[in-house]
């Protein structure tokens, strides 16, 4: 797993964000929990911790309706199906 905590502190150090939580689970719960960088650039700001919530709309700008979540949860198999392949061909294993 040491592959996605160096992709995170790349990213923060490249300033692409200034910190992230990484974190992937299935069924049997959670496998993976990885976290980098700071809550702002500003080096003196908190480091992000696993418990840190970002504000994900903020993000995409979009608000799903009750049918869109549906949808996502109909979809989830291939939505884990694709993250499980990008991550076994990143070197990660279960």
């Amino acid at each position: 797993m040491q592959i996605c905590k160096n992709l995170l502190e790349d990213a923060v150090r490249t300033r692409a964000f200034p910190g992230a939580v990484l974190v992937a689970g299935d069924e049997n719960g959670i496998f993976l929990e990885e976290t980098a960088g700071r809550l702002s650039l500003d080096p003196d700001s908190p480091e992000v911790q696993p418990d840190t919530i970002y504000d994900v709309a903020s993000l995409t700008n979009r608000v799903l309706s009750d049918s869109g979540n549906l949808q996502i949860r109909e979809t989830r198999p291939k939505v884990h199906d694709a993250v499980m392949l990008a991550l076994s061909a990143a070197g990660v294993k279960k």
